[in-house]
């Protein structure tokens, strides 16, 4: 798979949020064949002025644009949106101010696991749809390690039979665990000597 230039990712992410290039081009204050010409990658140097005005809006960063960075901040911007939290509201729920929220959606710092795990919650996602590759390998890789760690075969034997599922049988299964889950008869005591989540990844 190749690489994308800075001129594809700006064409995708206009496309995701559905802008003409018209409509970028009026908001520059440049005609619309310059637009098409950074896309085609006709025009490989963008000044950086104009890179952070296109950034802004398309909703992300001059870093994932050029290719510098995995895109966390639009990940978590774009969940935030789409379930209808305003910085504010969703800032409160998971206990950081708004400041703090906002840097992480301009991609200027990085949630720890405890906050993509606090995020996910209030959005009601799972956290690994908010990393970006490598962390969410790592996190799960970790994850995988202590679940191993604390039991054994079980896990093995688990995931052998999930694997022999259809697509149908495997959200089944999924639904039929988090329902034991709701069960008091068949809940995990939680004790301090398990994982805590607020490590840093």
């Amino acid at each position: 798979m190749s690489i994308m230039t800075a001129g594809q990712r700006m064409k995708e992410k206009r496309k995701e949020l559905g802008l003409s290039a018209e409509f970028i081009a009026d908001k520059l204050g440049v005609s619309p064949a310059t637009i098409y010409r950074y896309e085609k990658g006709d025009i490989e140097k963008i000044p950086g002025n104009i890179l952070e005005q296109i950034s802004k809006i398309l909703k992300t960063t001059p870093a994932y644009l050029m290719g510098w960075e995995p895109d966390d901040a639009s990940r978590i911007r774009m969940a935030r949106e789409v379930s209808g939290f305003t910085q504010k509201r969703l800032a409160q729920q998971i206990g950081v101010s708004v400041a703090t929220l906002d840097a992480w959606e301009r991609g200027y710092a990085k949630p720890r696991k405890a906050d993509f795990d606090a995020l996910a919650a209030a959005l009601d996602m799972s956290p690994y749809s908010l990393y970006d590759w490598d962390t969410a390998n790592d996190a799960l890789a970790s994850y995988m390690n202590d679940m191993v760690a604390d039991h054994g075969p079980r896990i093995f034997d688990l995931l052998n039979h999930f694997d022999q599922l259809n697509d149908l049988g495997q959200t089944t299964a999924v639904q039929r665990v988090a329902e034991l889950t709701e069960i008091d008869k068949y809940k995990a005591e939680l004790t301090d000597d398990r994982p805590h989540d607020d490590d840093p990844i």
